[in-house]
């Protein structure tokens, strides 16, 4: 018995001395994107980029967010190379600092989303619009709805 609780207690103490191995933490990459306007680019570009379907669309909870000026690509660090990313964003013409709508709730500015997801007859979801973890690259094509 007492060499069975020496075992033990020898076995425990390897373990809780032994390092921590390095892979135990998700790796981390910089994600790029490219913009490309299919109009003139007017005001900010309102963008998040999202890596759990949960908190799709919601700016607050995404892994990125920022208020841009017009330009040709963004470098997002810091993104988990396993798992899938959705992006999306919106041309603020007007500068509010949110998408503007008509009464039938359709957007009156251009808005884009990854993956080619289009968002035109209903509200995009996350697996629409997410991307492989595999890719590091993805473009988006601001366009009005009437163009989609």
């Amino acid at each position: 018995m007492l060499t069975i609780f020496t075992c033990l207690l020898s076995l425990f103490t390897i373990f809780s001395l032994a390092p921590i191995p390095e892979n135990i933490h998700p790796e981390k990459e910089t994600l790029e994107i490219k913009f490309k306007y299919n109009s003139p680019c007017k005001g900010k570009i309102l963008i998040s980029c999202f890596q759990e379907s949960d908190f799709f669309l919601d700016s607050k909870k995404a892994t990125y967010s920022a208020v841009l000026d017009c330009q040709e690509n963004l470098f997002i660090k810091n993104i988990d190379s396993h798992l899938p990313r959705a992006v999306m964003a919106f041309m603020d013409e007007n500068g509010n600092g949110e998408i503007d709508l008509n009464v039938f709730g359709i957007p009156t500015e251009p808005y884009a989303l990854s993956n080619g997801a289009r968002g035109k007859w209903k509200e995009p979801d996350f697996e629409e619009a997410a991307e492989p973890a595999y890719n590091k690259t993805i473009t988006l094509e601001f366009n009005y709805w009437k163009d989609r």
